[in-house]
């Protein structure tokens, strides 16, 4: 029998329920480390929509590659 959908997991909240801004960036910076935990990667899987995800995942790569551009061209600026 497949498991009901709308009870809530371990951790208490419901599957596609929205959680707050502050535990998505948490989520994201967690995934983009590498460190995320079994039990937030869960709840991540549980949410309704994934464009949160998307999007800031897409503003986090600009961010680091504008980041390594300017760190690049401090570099390049200071011993030329």
């Amino acid at each position: 029998m497949p498991p009901n959908r709308s009870s809530p997991d371990k951790s208490g909240t419901q599957p596609g329920a929205t959680r707050s801004k502050w535990a998505l960036l948490v989520s994201l910076l967690g995934a983009a480390f590498g460190v995320q935990s079994s039990e937030r990667l869960r709840q991540d899987f549980n949410q309704r929509s994934p464009w949160p995800f998307v999007i800031g995942g897409l503003i986090g790569t600009a961010l680091f590659v504008l980041g390594v551009w300017w760190l690049v061209q401090q570099v390049l600026d200071r011993y030329s």
